[in-house]
Protein backbone atom coordinates (compact mmCIF):
# COMPACT_ATOMS: atom_id res chain seq x y z
CA UNK A 1 0.00 0.00 0.00
CA UNK A 2 1.08 3.21 -0.70
CA UNK A 3 2.52 5.77 2.13
CA UNK A 4 -0.25 8.37 2.87
CA UNK A 5 0.49 12.23 4.21
CA UNK A 6 3.96 12.21 3.34
CA UNK A 7 5.98 15.41 1.86
CA UNK A 8 8.90 14.97 -0.58
CA UNK A 9 11.73 17.18 -2.02
CA UNK A 10 12.80 17.67 -5.49
CA UNK A 11 15.26 14.58 -5.05
CA UNK A 12 12.34 12.28 -3.80
CA UNK A 13 13.28 12.32 -0.19
CA UNK A 14 10.73 12.38 2.28
CA UNK A 15 10.66 16.38 4.28
CA UNK A 16 7.61 16.29 5.80
CA UNK A 17 5.30 13.36 7.70
CA UNK A 18 2.01 14.14 8.77
CA UNK A 19 0.33 11.32 10.59
CA UNK A 20 -2.33 14.10 12.85
CA UNK A 21 -5.05 11.68 14.01
CA UNK A 22 -4.76 9.16 11.73
CA UNK A 23 -5.29 6.38 14.22
CA UNK A 24 -1.68 4.72 14.77
CA UNK A 25 -1.00 2.42 17.96
CA UNK A 26 2.36 0.82 18.84
CA UNK A 27 5.22 2.49 20.04
CA UNK A 28 7.12 4.55 17.78
CA UNK A 29 11.18 4.46 17.37
CA UNK A 30 12.51 7.80 16.20
CA UNK A 31 15.78 6.36 15.29
CA UNK A 32 14.11 5.06 11.35
CA UNK A 33 12.88 8.25 11.17
CA UNK A 34 14.36 9.54 7.61
CA UNK A 35 17.21 11.42 7.81
CA UNK A 36 15.80 13.71 5.37
CA UNK A 37 12.87 14.67 7.47
CA UNK A 38 12.22 18.54 9.01
CA UNK A 39 8.51 18.16 10.21
CA UNK A 40 7.34 15.23 11.74
CA UNK A 41 3.16 15.16 13.15
CA UNK A 42 1.94 12.47 14.91
CA UNK A 43 -0.39 14.39 17.70
CA UNK A 44 -3.58 12.91 18.36
CA UNK A 45 -2.94 9.00 17.75
CA UNK A 46 -2.71 5.89 20.29
CA UNK A 47 1.31 5.68 20.51
CA UNK A 48 2.91 4.18 23.67
CA UNK A 49 6.23 3.39 25.02
CA UNK A 50 9.53 5.59 25.45
CA UNK A 51 11.16 7.95 22.86
CA UNK A 52 14.56 8.59 22.81
CA UNK A 53 15.00 12.25 21.01
CA UNK A 54 18.96 11.95 21.12
CA UNK A 55 18.59 10.18 17.80
CA UNK A 56 16.62 12.73 15.74
CA UNK A 57 17.70 13.73 12.10
CA UNK A 58 20.05 16.70 12.23
CA UNK A 59 17.80 18.79 9.77
CA UNK A 60 13.97 18.54 11.78
CA UNK A 61 12.82 21.68 12.52
CA UNK A 62 9.11 20.65 14.32
CA UNK A 63 8.70 17.52 16.02
CA UNK A 64 4.80 17.33 17.57
CA UNK A 65 4.43 13.83 19.51
CA UNK A 66 1.54 15.64 21.88
CA UNK A 67 -1.87 13.42 22.62
CA UNK A 68 -0.59 10.39 22.78
CA UNK A 69 0.06 7.69 25.82
CA UNK A 70 4.20 7.88 26.07
CA UNK A 71 5.83 7.22 29.09
CA UNK A 72 9.39 6.99 30.19
CA UNK A 73 12.10 10.28 30.69
CA UNK A 74 12.24 13.06 28.15
CA UNK A 75 16.13 13.67 27.31
CA UNK A 76 16.60 17.03 25.37
CA UNK A 77 20.33 17.59 26.12
CA UNK A 78 21.00 16.55 22.17
CA UNK A 79 18.04 17.92 20.27
CA UNK A 80 18.86 18.80 16.55
CA UNK A 81 20.70 21.95 16.23
CA UNK A 82 18.06 23.35 13.53
CA UNK A 83 14.97 22.12 15.88
CA UNK A 84 12.34 24.99 16.28
CA UNK A 85 9.93 23.61 17.87
CA UNK A 86 8.64 20.25 20.04
CA UNK A 87 5.33 19.81 21.03
CA UNK A 88 5.20 16.83 24.26
CA UNK A 89 1.62 17.90 25.67
CA UNK A 90 -0.70 15.77 26.93
CA UNK A 91 1.33 12.65 27.44
CA UNK A 92 2.82 10.42 30.31
CA UNK A 93 6.16 11.60 30.44
CA UNK A 94 7.56 11.71 33.79
CA UNK A 95 11.02 13.04 35.13
CA UNK A 96 13.04 16.22 35.76
CA UNK A 97 13.74 18.18 32.47
CA UNK A 98 17.09 20.00 31.24
CA UNK A 99 16.63 23.16 29.54
CA UNK A 100 19.93 24.15 29.77
CA UNK A 101 21.04 22.82 26.09
CA UNK A 102 18.42 23.86 23.85
CA UNK A 103 19.36 24.37 20.25
CA UNK A 104 19.81 27.95 19.56
CA UNK A 105 16.83 28.02 16.75
CA UNK A 106 13.90 27.05 19.14
CA UNK A 107 10.58 29.03 19.20
CA UNK A 108 8.21 26.90 20.74
CA UNK A 109 7.91 24.24 23.33
CA UNK A 110 4.90 22.76 25.03
CA UNK A 111 5.30 20.30 28.09
CA UNK A 112 2.76 20.66 29.52
CA UNK A 113 -0.01 18.37 31.13
CA UNK A 114 2.52 15.71 31.68
CA UNK A 115 4.28 14.33 35.17
CA UNK A 116 7.27 16.10 34.61
CA UNK A 117 8.71 17.27 38.53
CA UNK A 118 11.64 18.61 39.98
CA UNK A 119 13.71 21.98 40.06
CA UNK A 120 14.58 23.34 36.43
CA UNK A 121 16.81 25.94 35.27
CA UNK A 122 14.85 27.83 33.03
CA UNK A 123 18.14 30.76 32.88
CA UNK A 124 19.54 29.38 29.85
CA UNK A 125 16.60 29.66 27.59
CA UNK A 126 17.39 30.24 23.59
CA UNK A 127 16.80 34.19 22.89
CA UNK A 128 14.36 33.42 20.24
CA UNK A 129 11.95 31.60 22.15
CA UNK A 130 8.60 32.85 21.97
CA UNK A 131 6.35 30.44 23.44
CA UNK A 132 6.78 27.62 26.81
CA UNK A 133 4.43 25.69 28.33
CA UNK A 134 5.01 23.87 31.61
CA UNK A 135 0.80 24.46 33.03
CA UNK A 136 -0.09 20.81 34.73
CA UNK A 137 3.64 19.60 35.05
CA UNK A 138 5.34 19.69 38.49
CA UNK A 139 7.94 21.63 37.51
CA UNK A 140 9.88 24.21 39.61
CA UNK A 141 11.29 27.07 39.05
CA UNK A 142 12.26 30.73 38.08
CA UNK A 143 11.45 32.34 34.69
CA UNK A 144 13.01 35.37 34.42
CA UNK A 145 11.80 37.90 32.53
CA UNK A 146 12.77 37.83 28.51
CA UNK A 147 12.04 39.92 25.32
CA UNK A 148 8.82 38.32 23.28
CA UNK A 149 8.55 35.16 25.66
CA UNK A 150 4.88 33.68 26.47
CA UNK A 151 5.42 31.77 29.43
CA UNK A 152 1.94 29.15 30.68
CA UNK A 153 2.80 27.88 33.73
CA UNK A 154 -0.70 27.44 35.55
Amino acid sequence: SEWKNLEWDSADHITEIHWYFAELEGSLDLQWMPPTTLFFDVERNELTGSVDLTCLPDGLQILNLSENAFIGTVDLRALPSHMEQLHLSINNFVGAIDLTHLPAAFRQMDLSSNYFEGETDFSQLPEDLTYLNVSRTDLVGEVRSMNALMVHIE
